[in-house]
């Protein structure tokens, strides 16, 4: 780790003090943002990243470990796999509205069959054999 403010925050995060929340919010918050609105290309939805990222932050901040990564690039991580999933989330909930759509369209009510058309057997042996397939 390279500042003693990093390894202030980390303390902090480990502690379970929301003091860590306020200042990585206040020394990285506009950056993950940007991390977040450059996969998501939404300001909403970044918004929406960046809390969901920080909620993760807060309950893993314990296992933050300094000899595998920077803590800015422990955040990173969060934050971009955060905004991935959240794309993810979206694009599979629009495939289901589709899906749910689409099968609407092959339902018919029994109300809008024809009744000459309710028993096709019967009408089929009406034909003349020579007809008949």
């Amino acid at each position: 780790m390279s500042t003693l403010l990093e390894r202030h925050i980390v303390e902090l995060l480990g502690e379970q003090n929301e003091k860590a929340i306020s200042l990585l919010y206040e020394h990285y918050g506009d950056t993950l943002y940007g991390v977040a609105y450059k996969v998501v290309k939404d300001e909403e939805l970044a918004q929406d990243v960046l809390q969901e990222s920080f909620v993760k932050i807060w309950k893993k901040g314990d296992s933050y470990d300094s000899t595998k990564a920077k803590l800015f690039t422990w955040l990173f991580r969060i934050t971009r796999n955060t905004a991935i999933d959240k794309l993810r989330s979206l694009s599979t909930k629009s495939e289901k509205e589709i899906q749910i759509d689409v099968s609407n369209v092959y339902n018919l009510g029994v109300d809008k069959i024809k009744p000459e058309f309710m028993d096709v057997r019967e009408h089929l042996e009406k034909i003349e054999p020579k007809y008949q397939i």
